[in-house]
């Protein structure tokens, strides 16, 4: 018998996330919120928060995080988030 290990196949439910910079450009796009909580190293309910809460937060290494489809909120004044190193992004 020949020992078989799956590769990891991304989870494909759910709905896809798109990062954007400040500037409104679109710069990464995820599957699904655990696509992106794995990237950014943050939990699932913490980029369910961003994109459906809308508080204008400025999500992980300095990117607003939407629904595809959606608009990210980019203001001037934003509440601050922490990033993959746990350093505060403003």
């Amino acid at each position: 018998m020949e020992d078989k290990i799956d590769a990891y196949k991304p989870n494909k439910q759910g709905t896809p996330i798109n990062a954007y910079d400040a500037n409104g450009k679109l710069c990464f796009t995820f599957a699904n919120g655990v696509e992106a909580s794995k990237y950014f190293g943050i939990t699932p309910t913490a980029i369910s928060a961003y994109v459906t809460h809308k508080n204008g937060y400025v999500c992980c290494d300095g990117y607003y995080l939407a629904k595809e489809g959606e608009q990210p909120i980019i203001r001037d004044n934003l509440l601050t988030s922490y990033g993959r190193d746990g350093v505060i992004v403003y």
